[in-house]
């Protein structure tokens, strides 16, 4: 037993030097040996996995979006010029009436044409009053003209000693009494002119109250409301009908205070839409000279000329206006990353990513501007995998987006 252990041990001694040298020899590799496993083991290391989009050129907005209210630029409140009662309305809602041609509503008519008859008596008695009183005034001159001719003869025949005393004296007061006559005729004259001006004044004031009886359409435009029926009280400040001009209509919004400054009228665009109608853009054609102190908000308007079927007065319309704008590059905003203190995007370069450092601008609908002489127009940018890069970190794009 002893003689058979013997080369067992043998064996075993023999297989295990065998694998001493193998491990030995694995071990004792030339260093090249070695650094070409690393590369290896390196070269199995999995590639980041990207979506990628492409850097964009576009119009970049800093806008405020607002409701506003679209109201008739031009309306009126039609009301009587003078008190009474409607005789008759000839217009209804929705008819279409002409500035200065539809006749719209008439006022108690039976009453002023009788005033203004009323008014042409009172006028023909003044004038036949001024003809007698001016000719009661030419008597009065004739009869002065032959009083100072007697007391100029009777002052020549006193001084000669042939006229008595006392006939000096009747004529010279009946030369004085003649000379207050005339001033008396002149002031009744004077009286008379001024009653018939006078009753001319009241015949004018009676036609114009007959003439406004009949209001007449101020402005063109539509029917609106109809406030009063015939045969009602009406009077001034009491409107009877509202007209509006649906030619020229006007879109009001309301913006925050700290857009003041930068909203400047005939300048600022607006862009509208009412009842999803595109109206396109519009230009602000009035801003509030003041700011509303308790909700710090200011109003703008644009006006719109002969708008759609579908925009009228009182819809509420949706307004984006427009208070800066660029041309500029821009990425989406999923492709910006902080970095440090700054912001970068990661653009593709064959199969490895490189970090730009990037200026964030204006954001529209996703889409960011970026300031940075690195990055160009059709550049592939990280959008999906960028959290994970880093300069130089081999990429595998999975997909590419338009956005």
């Amino acid at each position: 037993m002893a003689l058979n252990e013997g080369p067992i041990i043998m064996r075993n001694t023999g297989f295990a030097a065998f694998v001493a040298v193998i491990v030995g020899g694995t071990l004792l590799l030339p260093s090249g040996c070695s650094t070409s496993r690393a590369d290896e083991t390196a070269a199995e290391t999995p590639a980041t996995k990207v979506v990628v989009a492409p850097v964009r050129r576009a119009v970049f907005e800093r806008r405020v979006v607002v409701q506003g209210n679209v109201q008739a630029k031009n309306l009126a409140l039609i009301s009587p010029r003078v008190s009474g009662t409607l005789d008759d309305i000839m217009v209804d809602e929705g008819d279409r009436v002409v500035a200065g041609v539809t006749h719209l509503f008439q006022t108690d008519s039976v009453i002023l044409q009788k005033t203004v008859e009323v008014r042409h008596h009172e006028v023909n008695v003044a004038e036949e009053s001024l003809r007698e009183r001016q000719a009661s005034l030419e008597k009065s001159r004739a009869d002065l003209e032959k009083a100072e001719f007697d007391w100029n003869r009777y002052q020549r025949l006193f001084e000669r000693g042939t006229a008595a005393d006392e006939e000096y004296e009747e004529a010279k007061a009946e030369y004085k009494r003649c000379t207050a006559l005339v001033k008396l005729a002149e002031a009744s004259v004077g009286l008379a002119d001024a009653q018939l001006a006078q009753s001319r004044s009241a015949l004018e004031i009676a036609e114009k109250d007959l003439r406004d009886s009949l209001v007449i359409a101020p402005i063109d435009g539509v029917v609106t409301v109809r406030y009063q029926e015939p045969g009602e009280m009406g009077g001034p400040g009491n409107p009877v009908l509202r007209i509006e001009d649906p030619t020229l209509l006007e879109v009001s919004v309301f913006l925050p205070a700290r857009t003041y400054g930068e909203v400047i009228p005939d300048e600022t665009r607006m862009f509208v839409e009412v009842n999803g109608v595109d109206l396109g853009e519009q230009v602000v054609s009035y801003k509030s000279p003041t700011i509303n102190n308790t909700l710090r908000t200011f109003e703008a308007r644009c006006l719109m000329h002969n708008p759609p079927e579908a925009v009228a007065s009182g819809a509420m319309a949706r307004v984006r206006v427009i208070l800066e704008r660029r041309d500029a590059i821009g990425v989406p905003r999923d492709a910006i990353q902080r970095r440090g203190d700054g912001a970068a995007v990661f653009v593709v370069e064959g199969n490895t990513a490189r970090m730009v450092a990037v200026k964030p601008g204006l954001d529209m609908d996703g889409l960011v501007e970026v300031t940075s002489d690195q990055i160009a127009q059709g550049d592939a940018v990280v959008t999906v995998g960028a959290y994970f890069l880093n300069q130089g970190t081999e990429i595998e794009i999975q997909q590419e987006s338009d956005q």
